[in-house]
């Protein structure tokens, strides 16, 4: 995660839940999005999806103290 002050950050909590498995080789769609961005910590969360099954293989989330 980046932001536009260009000030380093540091990650507070990042959690990942795994649901399937990807093929060695298979294209993975990975789509993220920020949630929230305040004056001092981001939240994010991202979603790995297997291009070949549509399946959903994880879903992670991010916590992200954005410095002073």
């Amino acid at each position: 995660m980046n932001c536009e002050r260009g000030a380093p950050g540091v990650s507070v909590d990042m959690n990942i839940t795994y649901m399937n498995a990807a093929k060695v080789g298979e294209d993975v769609l990975i789509t993220a999005h920020v949630l929230k961005q305040g004056r001092t910590l981001a939240f994010a969360t991202v979603d790995l999806t297997s291009k070949v099954t549509g399946k959903l293989i994880a879903q992670g989330r991010h916590t992200k103290h954005l410095g002073s």
